[in-house]
This record gives structure tokens, sequence and C-alpha cells, in this order.
């Protein structure tokens, strides 16, 4: 009775959720404009969709974001509401604009409200996918984490990061326990639509890898092969080319100060501190940075390595370290892409051992990550102090997760 009565509220929750959702597309037409879904991913999959891929993305020769991109002036053309002084770009593969162009044919609010039910969908298809091989059920676990902010927030702005990331994630790990190495590495390349979820993608096929399973990197080099294929042939080696070196203006985004962003929403380790850095030292300093996040990733990766050779039923544990550790070592997170903790979540509770307990270790952070949503609505959109105590938080969970890994698998291994 306890389970039909969870099932029940969820599904009248996501309901009350896309009844919502419709009201605040249909009723607020000009305000949806200010959504990231409609001036970065929509106007991108426009472009796609009528040939206009010249000015999909930023040029490299105009590093200071002066707004007199072909992208800029398709976001004003299309959404005559949004401010002027607003400037957005697109930074994302030329892939993911492909994916958005069938959806440039609809009117906007139709096709916002398309991938905000797409996105609960895979949400819930996700820790289904999990919670399954272990006979769990995933209605409880799926109530929770629609009251997770960075989904609230990811569903509510229509952001990629459930259908383009979680999504594949979760579909590698159920390729996992199937021992399906090949297919999990597929599904693990398409992690490169969503970039910031790729160092979990590069940690589970590097810790295969080295422990002489490579069928799970053969698979994702196909996977990325594949699409740079079809991109040169469906939009053309100009377009990717000019994407892979927009990467180095890419890296710059969140320390200039006429963009979009709001400096606020960066949940990153690395990405708060150098906010904070004076513009004459920062270029030094990220350089220093940067070594010390791939010693902390290498790092990760051997002991990654230890579980697996130990035991390979080891291997959630390595998408939990991958989890734990991608606010602290990747540059480019933002808020909304936290909604990843809900697959450490759905892991966490589905393994059901002493290793890590799930309200000790999830609920905290839940809490703690929730917090920071309320601290972005308060502070000053400049402030990053706030964002970075919590990231310092969510550095010490990475590390208090690691110990009490070390401490029951591997010592006990030995």
């Amino acid at each position: 009775m306890l389970k039909f009565n969870i099932k029940l509220n969820v599904i009248f929750f996501t309901g009350m959720v896309l009844a919502m959702l419709a009201y605040e597309d249909f009723g607020h037409k000009k305000l949806i404009e200010y959504l990231d879904f409609s001036h970065t991913f929509y106007i991108a999959g426009y472009l796609v969709s009528h040939n206009l891929t010249d000015n999909l993305y930023l040029n490299p020769s105009n590093p200071d974001f002066t707004g007199d991109s072909g992208f800029h002036y398709y976001v004003h053309k299309l959404l005559p509401n949004l401010s002027k002084q607003m400037n957005t770009f697109f930074f994302y593969t030329p892939v993911t604009a492909l994916i958005f162009a069938p959806l440039s044919f609809l009117p906007l609010w139709q096709a916002l409200f398309f991938w905000q039910s797409l996105s609960l969908l895979a949400l819930n298809f996700s820790i289904k996918k999990i919670t399954q091989l272990y006979q769990l059920e995933s209605w409880n676990l799926v109530y929770r984490n629609i009251l997770f902010f960075p989904v609230v927030i990811t569903v509510l702005t229509g952001q990629v990061n459930i259908c383009l990331g979680m999504l594949p994630l979760s579909l590698s790990y159920y390729c996992l326990k199937q021992k399906a190495y090949f297919k999990a590495g597929l599904w693990l390349g398409c992690t490169l639509l969503k970039p910031q979820y790729l160092p979990i993608a590069l940690l589970v096929s590097g810790s295969y890898l080295l422990t002489k399973k490579p069928q799970v990197i053969f698979g994702m080099v196909l996977a990325v092969i594949s699409m740079i294929i079809m991109v040169c042939r469906l939009i053309g080696q100009k377009v990717f080319a000019t994407w892979l070196v927009s990467f180095k203006v890419f890296d710059s985004i969140f320390t200039v100060n006429n963009l979009a962003y709001s400096r606020k929403l960066i949940s990153s380790f690395i990405g708060c501190f150098l906010v904070t850095v004076p513009d004459y030292m920062r270029e030094n300093v990220r350089q220093v940075i940067y070594f010390l996040a791939l010693l902390l990733s290498l790092s990760c990766l051997y002991y990654c390595c230890k579980l697996l050779k130990d035991n390979p039923n080891n291997f959630p544990y390595i998408y939990i370290l991958g989890i734990f550790i991608l606010p602290v070592i990747s540059p480019h997170l933002l808020y909304y892409d936290l909604a990843v903790f809900t697959l450490a979540s759905a892991i966490i509770y589905s393994l059901k051992n002493e290793v890590l307990n799930f309200k000790k270790l999830i609920l905290p952070i839940w809490v703690l990550i929730n917090l920071d949503a309320i601290i972005i609505m308060l502070v000053d959109k400049a402030q990053v102090i706030p964002a970075l105590i919590v990231q310092i938080g969510l550095l010490f969970s990475y590390l208090y997760t690691l110990y009490r890994i070390r401490q029951k698998l591997l010592i006990v291994a030995k």
C-alpha cells in the first residue's frame, strides 16, 4: 500500500509540474525567451534547419564577446522581446544543434514544453534503469529528485543535462551491469553531447582500459567518431573545425562581464576560485589549478583501477566517485549541472550496503545543494564566495566518499 501511495503521489506531482510548465510556456510567451532553451538550443536548431550553420559558433578572433557574432544576430531577430544587452552563445557540439533542428519548426512554447516533458520522462527512465537492476522501486527516488533544485531548474529552463548527459550515463551503467562492455562504451561516448559530464565517462572507460577491458574505450571512440562523421556529412567540416577552435574561447566564458551567464551560477571549485583571482594573475593561476585538478583526477583513476582489479562488481563506485569529483575538477559546471547527483543517489540507494550510507551521505549533499539555490536567489549576481563555500563542502564529500570506499573495500580486499 505504501508503494502504491508513493507511485500515486509521483504521478500526481509530475502531472502538476507538467500543468505548471504548460501554463508558464503558453501564458508567458515573452518571458520564456529568456530561458536557456530559447536563446541557445532553439536558435541553434533553427540555424541548422535553415542552413545557416556558419553563424552557429563564436568567431575565435572575437574573444571579447562583444555580441557581434552571427548567432547573437539571429537570437535577437527571432526573440524580439529579449533584452538587446543580453549576449548569448552556443558552445555545445554540432550534433546537439542537429538534435534541436526538428524542434525549431514548432512554435517556441510548444518546443519548450515538449523538451521539458521529455526531460521528466528521461529522469524517470534514468533512475528506473538503475534501480531495476537491483529489483527496487524507483518511485521514491523520482519523488525526491523532482524536489531537487538542480533538477527543477534543468526542467524549467529546458537544459540538456538530463536527456543528453544523465540518460547516456544511466544506460552505460545498465550495460556494464549486464557485462555489455562495448555497448556501455557507445553510451559513454554520447556524453560528448553534454561535455560537462565527459570526465565521468573518461574515468569509467579509462578504468576499464587500464584493467584490460578495452571494449569500453573502443565503444566510446566509435561513438565519438560516428558523431564527427555525421557532422561533417550533414553540416560540414568547417563547422566542426570552428567548434573545436571555439573551445579556447569557452575556457574564459565565466571571466568576462557582458554575458548572459551569472557568475553566481558557477558550481565548480575551479570556476569559483578563478573568478575571484585578479585578471593579471588569472592565466598563471589557471595553469596551476588545472594541473592540480589533473593530479587529483589521476589519483581518482588509480583508486578506480584498484577497485575494478580487486572485484569487477565494484564498478558502481567508479560512477559515484566520478560524480562526486566532477564539481572539483571540472571548471565549467553551472548549478543545474549538479542534477547528475541524482544518479549517484540512485546508485547508492540501490547498493544498500554499509560502505556508503544513503541517509548519511546523500541527504546532507541534497540539503547543501538546495541551500546553494537559496544563496543564488539572495546574493548579488557577481558574488561567488557563498558558492565557493558550497564547493568546499562538496570537496569534503568526495574525500569522505573516497575514504569510506578505501576503508571498506580496498583494505578488506587485502
